[in-house]
């Protein structure tokens, strides 16, 4: 976002996302072109300059690879991987050791590729 703009609901997210009682799923939603993803990259910048851990995914209309839930489990377990040295070496052994768990579950791969190398 720009310098100054949706500064309410960038508070918002932010004083959410710094707070480990509320939900950990913040539901961002409005029409098209309402600045959905702009607010999102803004708090994902935000957050990782604090020095958190951001696994960020945008689906998109435009993209194919994108526009479904298909793509989530694997883009979240590289974004994890680029951050987390241990995280990254359970990826990779798991992926070497079962290159078939991309046609898993939505479920399982989120578990094994993401959940699992996070608390390993």
């Amino acid at each position: 976002c720009s310098d100054g703009t949706r500064v309410d609901i960038l508070s918002a997210i932010l004083e959410w996302a710094n707070h480990a009682s509320t939900p950990r799923v913040f539901w961002l939603a409005g029409p098209a072109g309402s600045g959905k993803s702009a607010i999102a990259r803004s708090v994902s910048e935000q957050l990782k300059s604090a020095g958190l851990i951001v696994l960020p995914f945008f689906f998109s209309r435009a993209t194919r690879t994108h526009s479904t839930a298909l793509a989530v489990p694997a883009s979240l377990a590289y974004h994890l991987a680029a951050v987390d040295l241990t995280a990254r070496q359970h990826i990779l052994q798991l992926v070497n050791d079962e290159p078939e768990i991309i046609l898993s579950s939505l479920a399982d791969q989120l578990k094994r590729l993401v959940f699992d190398p996070l608390v390993s």
